[in-house]
C-alpha cells in the first residue's frame, strides 16, 4: 500500500505542477531531528516511519542519522525538544508542529542557530525555509460537501474538533464554513474539541447522541476521532453518518465496509518523503521550497481504486 501511495503522490504532484525534484543524497554524515507533535496518533507516527524507511530506500543509512522526539501533544514540550535537538548539534530538523503560533519559537530557534528546518504536515505563523503539507481548507471542503449531500442538505450535525488553534483544526473548519454557506438547512448543534483522540471522539459522541436525538451526522476533523465516533454510533445503533480525514488504515477499512461514510486521503508517506528530500536539499546548499500534496475524497465508490484490498 505504501508503494501505491508514493506513486499516487508523484502523479498528483506532477498534475498540479507543484512537484520539485530535490537532491535526495548527501556526501557526509548528518543528523536530522524529527520533532513530531505526537507519536501516539497513527498519522504523525506514519510520517515518522516513512522518513526512516526512505533513508534506507535511498541507501543513506550510513550517512543520515535520525533522532525522533514525541511532543506528546503539548506545545511547550515540543519547543523544549527542538531546543534540545539544536543544542545536541543536529544538522537539520523536520518539524510536525503542534500549534501554528505556539511552534513559532521552534522555527526562530533553528534560524538563529543556522539549522535548516522543514515544516511538515502543518503550518507555523512565521516565515519558514520549507513547508511540505496538504491544504487543510480543501480537506474540509471535500469532507463537508460529501456529508452535506449524504444528509440531503439539511438537518443537525456536530463537528469534532482537533486541538484548538492548530493550523489543521482552524483551516479544516474554514473549509467546512465555505461549504455550509450553501446549505442553510444544516444546523451545527455542537462543536466539541476532542484533541485528535479516538477515545475522546467516542465518549463525546456518546454524549452528543443522548443530547441530540435528531442528530444526522458527525463531522470529525480527523480519522482517529471519526473512528471513536463511529464506535459510539454503532454501540447505540443510531442512524447517524460519520466522516473523517486522513485515510488511516482503520478508516479505509470502515469506508470499504460501508460503516464510515467517507474519509479524505492525506498522504503521510508522501509528506514524510518530501520533507526528507527538502532537508537534504537544503543541507546541499539549495533553497527550500514549499510542496503542496493534494487531498482526495475516499468513499465506497472509489476506495478500491486508491486502496486495493489485500
Amino acid at each position: 500500500m505504501k508503494k501505491l501511495v508514493s506513486l499516487l503522490l508523484v502523479a498528483l504532484m506532477v498534475l498540479v505542477g507543484s512537484f520539485c525534484v530535490a537532491e535526495t543524497t548527501i556526501d557526509r554524515e548528518v543528523t536530522i531531528g524529527v520533532a513530531c507533535f505526537s507519536l501516539q496518533a497513527e498519522f504523525p507516527a506514519t510520517i515518522n516511519e516513512a522518513i526512516a524507511e526512505y533513508v534506507v530506500e535511498l541507501g543513506l543509512s550510513d550517512k543520515v542519522k535520525l533522532v525522533s522526539v514525541d511532543g506528546q501533544a503539548d506545545t511547550a514540550t515540543q519547543v523544549s525538544q527542538v531546543d534540545n535537538l539544536i543544542a545536541q548539534g543536529v544538522d537539520g530538523i523536520i518539524l510536525l508542529p503542534m500549534d501554528a503560533d505556539g511552534s513559532i519559537p521552534c522555527v526562530l530557534a533553528a534560524k538563529e542557530a543556522g539549522v535548516p528546518l522543514v515544516v511538515c504536515n502543518g503550518s507555523v505563523n512565521t516565515e519558514v525555509d520549507s513547508c511540505v503539507k496538504s491544504n487543510d481548507t480543501v480537506a474540509g471542503n471535500l469532507e463537508m460537501a460529501y456529508l452535506a449531500e449524504q444528509i440531503g442538505g439539511e438537518g443537525q450535525i456536530a463537528i469534532l474538533h482537533g486541538p484548538n488553534g492548530i493550523s489543521a483544526e482552524v483551516l479544516r473548519r474554514d473549509g467546512y464554513a465555505e461549504v455550509l454557506a450553501n446549505y442553510p438547512g444544516i444546523e451545527i448543534v455542537a462543536e466539541p474539541c476532542c484533541n485528535w483522540s479516538r477515545e475522546e471522539g467516542m465518549t463525546t459522541t456518546e454524549n452528543l447522541l443522548q443530547a441530540y436525538p435528531e442528530l444526522k451526522c458527525i463531522v470529525a476533523q480527523n480519522d482517529e476521532m471519526a473512528m471513536g465516533a463511529l464506535q459510539a454510533v454503532k454501540d447505540s445503533q443510531a442512524d447517524v453518518i460519520v466522516g473523517g480525514i486522513d485515510a488511516i488504515a482503520d478508516a479505509v477499512a470502515a469506508v470499504r465496509s460501508g460503516e464510515l461514510s467517507c474519509t479524505v486521503f492525506q498522504d503521510a508517506v508522501g509528506q514524510g518523503r518530501g520533507s526528507l528530500d527538502q532537508v537534504l536539499s537544503m543541507l546541499n546548499g539549495n533553497e527550500g521550497v514549499d510542496i503542496d500534496i493534494p487531498f482526495i475524497l475516499i468513499t465506497a465508490e472509489n476506495v478500491d481504486e486508491y486502496f486495493p484490498a489485500a
